[in-house]
């Protein structure tokens, strides 16, 4: 049984390789998750997107790389996670 979240992030695949194709000759400077919690992905669905992101895009090595979180309910080895992912700005 696939989590919802699974199941989004198979479509969202999808759209990123049909997008790639228009910005390969782009640099990605800055990427932001936001648009309610993304940490609602659990650390493998984190990893899973930020490695599809890096395969299809080029990112530079100074990226701001920024997400959005709920201080209320973010655990602290998700916040190691995030960090270890290249998230270098939380709000």
């Amino acid at each position: 049984h696939k989590h919802k979240a699974d199941e989004y992030l198979d479509v969202l695949e999808k759209e990123i390789i049909n997008r790639a194709r228009y910005f390969k000759n782009r640099k990605v400077t800055q990427m932001h998750w936001g648009g309610g919690t993304p940490t609602f992905l659990d650390k493998q669905q984190i990893s899973r997107l930020v490695a599809l992101l890096r395969q299809h895009f080029h990112f530079v090595e100074n990226a701001e790389l920024s997400i959005e979180i709920d201080p209320r309910e973010i655990e602290l080895d998700v916040i190691d996670h995030l960090h270890n992912e290249g998230f270098n700005r939380l709000s």
